[in-house]
């Protein structure tokens, strides 16, 4: 979800290098990378992990990648463009490049009994409203992966109306829907939870994904 306004920029870029993928659509570094999550809460913070690896995955199958042929920013340019200027998967690119941030405290996680988490076209700081994040997905993570692979769209450049957000839900839906093999799901919920509190967890998190 997009909203009325920009977001400022908090990360300075360096200089991408070109980096080899595997047959899924995954590198060597993002199997080594960590996502950048800083939510305070525990619970929060540990599903929003959860959620961008989970989204990752998905992001792994050919017709989940394809969701960047599907939009365009304002100008025109297809996101698939704006991607292949990094020099990065989509999975790499959703690992390494966008951050999740606390936004509980922001205007648009309380204008509204919906929005989970935002940001602006262009932006790769992906606010998360984290009190109701945690809440909304407590049962299950494919709902909040597709919320994840959504937000990534928006910092590809994808504006909102047009498309609608419930457009673009559901277009997500049809390229990255369905179930993770179940076993791999249960793993990387239980272990994002336990390794994602404390900064050496999230070190070890890192050699848990070499793993899986």
């Amino acid at each position: 979800m997009t909203p009325g306004g920009t977001l400022p920029g908090i990360l300075l870029w360096a200089a991408v290098l070109p980096i080899a993928s595997d047959p899924q659509g995954r590198s060597a570094g993002s199997r080594d990378a960590q996502p950048h999550v800083r939510v305070e809460n525990a619970v929060a913070r540990a599903r929003v992990t959860s959620a961008v690896l989970g989204a990752a995955e998905r992001l792994g199958r050919p017709r989940c990648r394809q969701i960047v042929t599907d939009f365009t920013d304002s100008s025109g340019r297809p996101l698939l463009a704006t991607l292949e200027a990094t020099l990065l998967t989509a999975a790499d690119y959703l690992v390494g490049r966008v951050w999740f941030v606390d936004g509980d405290d922001a205007r648009q996680c309380h204008a509204d009994a919906v929005t989970v988490a935002f940001t602006a076209p262009g932006d790769h700081v992906v606010r998360i409203c984290a009190r109701r994040f945690a809440e909304r997905f407590a049962a299950g993570a494919a709902d909040a992966e597709i919320v994840i692979i959504h937000e990534l769209l928006h910092t590809l450049g994808l504006a909102e109306n047009p498309p609608t957000s419930s457009a673009i839900t559901h277009r997500v839906t049809e390229r990255c829907g369905g179930t993770l093999t179940t076993d791999r799901l249960a793993r990387r919920q239980t272990t994002a939870a336990s390794l994602s509190r404390s900064t050496a967890g999230r070190v070890a998190l890192g050699r848990w994904l070499r793993k899986t």
